[in-house]
């Protein structure tokens, strides 16, 4: 199967969730591309991921940047080229929109990965991303989701269960090499929570510190680590 991945963000979180997919399916056999931009963070895609960066972005399109909308035609260019049985659309950008209009009349199923339902905390253009939203649940063939909360409200909107899915988020922070340089990649469900990052409001960091009491008065045996 010829899966192409489109992320027009140079976003380096977004590149490190988009390569332990394409990555995977490369691992697996699977014709898998990438179509992105060449601000991309390269070194976390394997060498046998076929990447074509037919733009230049520095944005999520949200901005002044967004208005050169007619360099979208190089993206579906590139794609068109690629002749994708699936294209995947992997994290968030003002061109998303048009683009999944394009490949829903080309015929081309669509899966688009939500990563957040609602904008973040004092983000600039809120109302605009929840429109934008509401467009890329419309439009496109499947909806992925890391959260079952968020896959319930999808259901409780209206979205037919056969349209969501949602899947725990596993990627771990490390490039193609360090990636593959471990020893033991088996997923360890063992009783911890580690939250490793950029602790500020917009990130839930209060609903953080409130689960974190919640496990310990609860006696869960789970243990919750803030890095």
């Amino acid at each position: 199967m010829r899966i192409v991945y489109v992320l027009l963000s140079p976003t380096f979180g977004m590149h490190q969730y988009t390569a332990d997919l394409v990555n995977r399916l490369a691992e697996q056999g699977h014709d898998a591309a990438l179509v992105t931009t060449t601000t991309l963070a390269r070194d976390r895609y394997s060498p046998a991921v076929r990447v074509v960066t037919p733009i230049t972005t520095h944005s999520t399109g949200f901005r002044v940047e967004g208005l050169r909308v007619w360099q979208l035609r190089r993206v579906t260019q590139a794609i068109d080229a690629l002749k994708p049985e699936v294209v995947h659309i992997t994290g968030v950008h003002a061109w998303n929109v048009p683009l999944v209009r394009w490949l829903r009349r080309k015929g081309i199923p669509t899966v688009h990965t939500l990563h957040d339902l609602d904008p973040h905390a004092g983000v600039r253009f809120s109302s605009l991303i929840r429109h934008w939203n509401r467009l890329i649940i419309r439009s496109v063939d499947h909806l992925l989701v890391h959260g079952k909360v968020y896959a319930q409200r999808l259901l409780a909107s209206g979205c037919d269960s056969s349209r969501v899915t949602s899947v725990p988020l596993l990627h771990l922070f490390l490039s193609y090499d360090g990636f593959a340089s471990l020893v033991n990649r088996e997923v360890n469900y063992n009783a911890w929570g580690l939250f490793f990052g950029r602790f500020e409001s917009y990130k839930g960091v209060s609903q953080l510190i409130a689960a974190e009491d919640m496990l310990v008065k609860s006696d869960a045996g789970v243990n919750l680590v803030l890095a």
